[in-house]
């Protein structure tokens, strides 16, 4: 996908997307390019990592941080990322065949 055709609505929806179109490029041109796709707020350090509102065209607005070339997209108490792995099934502990119930 090329710069051109991608467009930030969302970025709880969309961060993964967003991590790859910018993954390798500098802090500045990653602030620079999502300010091009709606209202891009610099909310200052936070644990040593630069924190950001951000609202797009679409009016819907949300708190990230950026780590590297990770976006951590901050909601209501929680911060959202997906696990890249495989979830495994949960142990059995009882020594039956059965998996436990959850």
């Amino acid at each position: 996908m090329s710069s051109r055709d991608f467009h930030l609505m969302d970025i709880a929806t969309q961060f993964e997307e967003l991590e790859s179109h910018l993954r390798g490029k500098t802090l500045e041109d990653k602030e620079r390019w999502i300010a091009t796709q709606g209202e891009l707020t610099s909310l200052g350090l936070t644990f040593d990592l630069p924190h950001y509102r951000f609202q797009s065209a679409s009016g819907l607005s949300w708190l990230f941080f950026i780590r590297g070339d990770e976006i951590g997209v901050i909601g209501d108490h929680t911060m959202i990322r997906r696990k890249k792995e495989p979830i495994q099934p949960p142990q059995t502990t009882t020594g039956s065949s059965a998996p436990d119930r959850v």
